[in-house]
């Protein structure tokens, strides 16, 4: 009997003929989905909401990224504050993901409470010699860009998020975004690979139709379209947006 080999991952990217997408296993794979998940959701900078989501002190958000959770938090001195979304004892998740607004965060499981600061306010039969302060809530990175908030679990997060507060805040700066509110909310669960969400995204083949308007606000360079369709100043363009990503 033959023996089937998975081809690894970094082989099946660079196998990617220019001009053309991913061999559709980099999209199929469990082993590769686990890839992903470990590195560009767990290791890098993750968009998990807006500074409205929690525009009250008590107010919290739960949000679920691939096996971890995190809780985004605004505290009793309106510092947004994020952590680890499991309690220091027996590791019990201390909520599910939703929004809600609580005085202090307490394990469904074993009750110790923590302060919205992420100490440990109350842990019940630990004895006179126990040490509070080494039990607090594991601290997650925390970066808002504008309104966006962001968070990274590794524990010296990618140095980029530098660069994308240095572009982006001067742009979002007149907008006056930290005085928004959120008026509707919707959630989309795509069945699919997030990698093809992202393709469909970053490409525009689908704009004229779908979204007319939105081409108005777009240059042809940044929407992954063929040279082949454009003239000289168009080619030029895509050349130095090419370079400017690099």
């Amino acid at each position: 009997m033959s023996e089937f080999v998975l081809k690894p991952l970094g082989e099946l990217v660079r196998s990617r003929e220019p001009g053309c997408g991913l061999l559709g296993k980099v999209f199929s794979r469990q082993d590769v989905f686990d890839t992903d998940v470990d590195i560009f959701f767990h290791k890098h900078w993750i968009m998990v909401g807006v500074t409205a989501d929690v525009l009250e002190p008590g107010d919290v958000s739960i949000v679920d990224i691939g096996k971890a959770s995190v809780i985004i938090v605004r505290d009793d001195d309106e510092n947004i504050r994020a952590y680890r979304n499991v309690c220091r004892h027996r590791g019990a998740r201390l909520k599910e993901a939703d929004k809600s607004t609580v005085g202090i965060l307490t394990c469904p499981y074993r009750q110790r409470t923590y302060d919205l600061d992420g100490s440990l306010r109350h842990a019940k039969h630990m004895g006179k010699d126990f040490d509070a302060t080494c039990r607090n809530l594991w601290p997650v990175h925390l970066k808002v860009v504008g309104t966006h908030v962001f968070v990274c679990f590794v524990e010296e997060p990618p140095a980029d998020m530098a660069k994308l507060d240095e572009t982006m805040t001067p742009r979002f700066s007149p907008y006056e975004l930290q005085n928004t509110k959120i008026a509707f909310e919707s959630e989309i669960v795509e069945a699919g690979n997030w990698k093809l969400v992202m393709k469909n995204n970053r490409e525009c083949y689908h704009c004229e139709v779908g979204h007319p308007e939105l081409t108005m606000l777009f240059v042809a360079e940044s929407t992954s379209s063929s040279a082949d369709d454009m003239d000289e100043e168009g080619r030029k363009a895509l050349d130095a947006y090419n370079k400017a990503q690099c």
